[in-house]
């Protein structure tokens, strides 16, 4: 058992940091979502250029914000700061109670109460901009960003509400049902609103249609046959 230490050391860091990146992942689509709400109409177009960058600054910002919080948990826990247990189990995850409490769950609920407080400042944003005139010109448009909106709180973490309700709600047992059911099925929740929509499945089928004429439409001429 002590020969698979190590090993188990590696796979409990690889999990507390892959479980950070998702959440904060989440909230960095929240972060962008009420900003992009707060906007006054008519808002800017970005370039394609500040597209990229703003892209490539959110890509990093969550990769990055989870490696130094797990690496300062590592570092913590090898100079015996703080007693964290990493890899000390046989299920290869965090062994003290305690640290458990502080370094996932605590975090893990500021991170959710950062995201209800984007939503419901968007919210807040959005009926502002009802009342204005150049929001009424653009009226539809903006219902259906609200919708957008609305399918958006399937990638900022709702669903794990529940399991944080389940740890200081009773009865538990209820709130521990509707986490394992609206977690699992989170994947299928964003695949509906992203991608089994009526407007992504009309793209798809523009492209296939365009993509399946191009090959006789650029179909090169063979020369006559000569006599010689």
């Amino acid at each position: 058992m002590r020969s698979q230490k190590p090993l188990c050391k590696i796979m409990a860091t690889v999990e507390h940091y892959f479980l950070t990146t998702t959440f904060v992942s989440m909230s960095v689509i929240a972060f962008h979502t009420c900003k992009v709400f707060a906007r006054r109409l008519p808002a800017p177009k970005m370039s394609e250029g500040h597209k990229r960058k703003l892209f490539c600054f959110y890509r990093t910002l969550g990769w990055l914000l989870p490696g130094l919080f797990v690496g300062s948990c590592v570092v913590l826990d090898h100079q015996e700061v703080v007693k964290i247990g990493c890899g000390e189990l046989e299920v290869c995850w965090l062994a003290e109670d305690n640290a458990y409490i502080y370094f996932v769950i605590i975090p893990i609920a500021v991170l959710l109460s950062f995201n209800v407080v984007a939503f419901v400042t968007a919210a807040v944003f959005l009926r502002k901009h009802g009342q204005n005139e150049a929001a009424r010109q653009a009226n539809g448009n903006r219902r259906s960003k609200f919708l957008i909106y609305v399918k958006l709180s399937t990638l900022v973490g709702f669903a794990w509400l529940f399991g944080l309700l389940a740890l200081v709600v009773k009865p538990k047992i209820v709130f521990w049902y509707f986490f394992v059911i609206f977690t699992s099925f989170q994947g299928v929740f964003v695949a509906m609103a992203f991608v089994l929509n009526a407007k992504t499945l009309a793209l798809y089928q523009q492209w296939y249609r365009s993509g399946s004429r191009t090959p006789t439409a650029k179909r090169p001429k063979r020369n006559a046959p000569t006599n010689v």
